[in-house]
C-alpha cells in the first residue's frame, strides 16, 4: 500500500485575518492579553485598527466597523463577522489556554474530542465569534499536523 502523503496546498499559510469587533479595547485584552498573541501594529484613531501576531507568520487584525469597507479598507476590504477561527495550539497546553480564560472572566463553551488524537477547547470572544484551540497531532487528511 503506497503511504499517504498531505495534499498540496496553493499557499504557505494564512497571513491575515481580519475579525470586525465592536469594542477595540476589549478585543486587545482578549487577543493581546488573555492570550498573549503580541500587539505589531496600530493604525491612527481615524481607522481605529490594530494587528496582533496570532502564529509565526500569520497576523490577526482587529477592527471596529469604520477601519474598513468602501474607500478605507484596501479594495474595500472589511473585517469578518460571527466567525469560527481555529488555532493550532502546542500538544499538551489546552489546560493552560483553559485556566488562562477562566483567569481573564472568559468560560469556555466546552472541549471536544473529534477523535483520539484531535483534542480542542472553544470559547466565544468578546464579539461573538467561536475561537477554538486545537491540540490535534492528526490532521483532517488523517496525517500528522503539518507544525
Amino acid at each position: 500500500m503506497a503511504e499517504q502523503v498531505p495534499l498540496t496546498a496553493p499557499t504557505d499559510r494564512a497571513m491575515e485575518i481580519v475579525l470586525e469587533v465592536s469594542d477595540l479595547e476589549r478585543a486587545t485584552f482578549f487577543y493581546r492579553d488573555v492570550l498573549g498573541m503580541p500587539e505589531v501594529a496600530r493604525f491612527s484613531p481615524e481607522r481605529p485598527a490594530l494587528w496582533v501576531k496570532a502564529a509565526p507568520g500569520t497576523y490577526l487584525g482587529l477592527w471596529l466597523p469604520q477601519a474598513g469597507g468602501p474607500g478605507i479598507g484596501v479594495h474595500g476590504s472589511c473585517g469578518g463577522a460571527h466567525i469560527h477561527l481555529a488555532f493550532l495550539v502546542p500538544q499538551g497546553q489546552l489546560a493552560a489556554i483553559e485556566a488562562r480564560l477562566c483567569d481573564a472572566g472568559f468560560t469556555p463553551d466546552g472541549r471536544v474530542e473529534f477523535h483520539p488524537e484531535q483534542h480542542s477547547l472553544f470559547v466565544h470572544d468578546p464579539d461573538g465569534n467561536v475561537i477554538e484551540f486545537a491540540d490535534w497531532t492528526r490532521s483532517w487528511e488523517d496525517l500528522p499536523v503539518e507544525r
